[in-house]
């Protein structure tokens, strides 16, 4: 036979390889559920508040960079608009996966994040976009380190080498207020009209004007900042300096008659020109209705996390001394606010153990009571009618964590039925928003394979296991549907996704995924469960898309 015949034959046979390969490929991309919105690996999905639209990395990676933790990354960042049936748009490159070096303007409107950023220094380029302006960004600073926006309005502040600058409408104009020189950390006050500033070293602090930029110094000592829901500004010093027996503040006065005090604590009510003593601590929290003040003191544990809580009303603040006060526990650790007032601690706060004693100070002001012993963690319900918590119990071989839960009563007890056990080895849970049902994760396998679980929260009855093989799970709201994602067998970050209804029974047989390797990040888009975004991070074609479910 001729060489010409085995060209041929060769021919042939390389037309037919290239031919099944494209069907192949063909054939994956055909398998590709939803909306394309980015071709390429995505990663750490962001939806805006209340929807509209979602912002993604991309073909992020790990810098070269051995000081850089291994979970963070740096890529470009893509912002989708789900309005429309466009693909997303390429609008940062650069971009790390920080948490708060990304953040979307609290009514969703528009988004800003730090481009070009350098882990070694903790700096970027400010740029910012609206939904409209996706494909052409401002770059509104170079070497920021930080930034936030207003909570009302549409206001951008951020410190840029050692300025803060604040650009009431970022978008609209170029105008920006009188920058702060010598600027460190800032916070916006909640009705979005003031900045409050503070500059490193001694920590002065200056008050902001976001409307007039008029600047008024408050103290030229301080260490840390707060603001109430009412607008009420709280100010610590810095700490106190300790010379045996004798105790005096850093560039103040000598207040050895308080031996117990570590920090000077001082309010500017709104409306108010003065600052105001209210007592010393060495952190504190105001109520979310502003009408009472927490004060964390260690004056004699210096450095420690742990101290002793004072609650007072507001309108009637303690001495220096905090005698007018209501001492609530000792060697506290962790303190929340409950939806109802109803505040909640650890006391007598164990290093080793990691746990104290979970305590119950009733909004009514009663005399605080203890709910369990050994516990770790804690957390109030959606509407603040009971509290779910971890216990840890040791034995002789091992110690187990258990969840249980309390329900604290509307009364001025603040008690109601006695706390129960739900379950152990738990790895995640979650309250319906009517606080009625409880979904967790529990009798595991490694944290990517447990069984889901289901049951009324005020009852004793026998948990419902939902399906089995659990790597995680979403919840929509508004319907109750689960979004459930499951191991992937030959990835091993990977996890395939499945739809259950959260409130119905455990299905006969258990769901096909309809969508297969995608990432963890993977969420509902909406309270009612119809829209999953979801990163495919299969090799053979990796992308982002949106998921329309019936």
């Amino acid at each position: 036979m001729s060489a010409r015949f085995f060209q041929r034959i060769r021919r042939a046979a390389l037309l037919a390889i290239v031919g099944i390969a494209t069907i192949s490929v063909t054939a994956c991309e055909e398998k590709q559920p939803g909306r394309l919105l980015a071709q390429g690996l995505g990663r750490d999905v962001m939806a805006a508040p209340g929807g509209g639209s979602v912002a993604f990395f991309l073909d992020a990676t790990h810098p070269d960079d051995r000081a850089v933790p291994q979970d963070l990354f740096i890529g470009d960042l893509w912002l989708a608009d789900l309005h429309t049936q466009n693909e997303a748009v390429r609008v940062g490159s650069g971009v790390a996966t920080i948490p708060g070096n990304t953040i979307y303007r609290p009514d969703g409107g528009a988004i800003a994040w730090l481009g070009s950023f350098r882990f070694h220094t903790g700096e970027g380029d400010l740029f910012a976009t609206t939904l409209q302006t996706a494909a052409m960004p401002r770059k509104l600073a170079t070497s920021a380190t930080t930034f936030a926006w207003a909570p009302r309005g549409d206001g951008l502040a951020w410190i840029a080498q050692g300025r803060l600058v604040v650009s009431p409408h970022p978008f609209t104009s170029d105008a920006v207020l009188p920058a702060v020189e010598g600027a460190q950390q800032f916070i916006w006050s909640p009705d979005g009209k003031s900045v409050a500033v503070r500059a490193p070293g001694r920590g002065r602090v200056v008050l902001l004007s976001a409307e007039t930029g008029l600047q008024r110094e408050l103290t030229g000592d301080s260490s840390d900042f707060l603001f109430a829901s009412n607008g009420t500004l709280g100010i610590l010093s810095r700490p106190i300096a300790q010379d045996g027996a004798r105790v005096h503040h850093l560039g103040g006065t000598d207040p050895s008659e308080e031996p117990h005090a570590d920090r000077r604590l001082s309010l500017l009510e709104p409306g108010t020109a003065e600052l105001t003593p209210a007592g010393y601590a060495t952190a504190f929290l105001f109520s979310p209705d502003a009408k009472q003040l927490l004060t964390l003191s260690t004056p004699g544990d210096r450095g420690e996390s742990f101290g002793d809580l004072t609650r007072s009303q507001r309108g009637s603040a303690p001495t220096l001394a905090n005698r007018n006060g209501q001492l609530l526990g000792q060697r506290v650790n962790e303190y929340r606010f409950g939806a109802k007032g109803d505040l909640l601690f650890l006391s007598g706060y164990d290093t080793r153990a990691r746990g104290g004693t979970l305590m119950l100070a009733p909004a009514s002001g009663a005399a605080p009571r203890e709910i369990a012993k050994h516990v770790q963690t804690f957390q109030l319900s959606p509407i603040g009618d009971r509290v779910l918590y971890t216990v840890q119990n040791a034995t002789k071989q091992d110690f187990k964590v258990e969840l249980w839960t309390a329900e604290l009563a509307t009364d001025s007890s603040g008690f109601g039925r006695a706390a129960r056990k739900i379950d152990e080895g738990v790895y995640g849970y979650l309250l319906s928003p009517d606080g009625a049902t409880l979904f967790w994760k529990s009798r595991c396998a490694g944290s990517r394979a447990c069984e889901l679980l289901r049951a009324p929260i005020a009852t004793t009855s026998e948990p419902t296991t939902l399906a089995t093989l659990v790597a995680g799970f979403d919840f929509a709201p508004a319907t109750g549907r689960l979004l459930i994602s499951h191991p992937h067998k030959s990835a091993a970050r990977a996890v395939d996704l499945t739809l259950q209804d959260g409130f119905g029974p455990r299905p006969e047989h258990a769901p096909d995924p309809f969508v297969t390797e995608v990432d963890p990040s993977a969420r509902f888009l909406d309270a009612e469960g119809h829209h999953v975004l979801a990163p495919i991070i299969s090799s053979h074609n990796p992308s982002v898309r949106v998921i329309d479910l019936p």
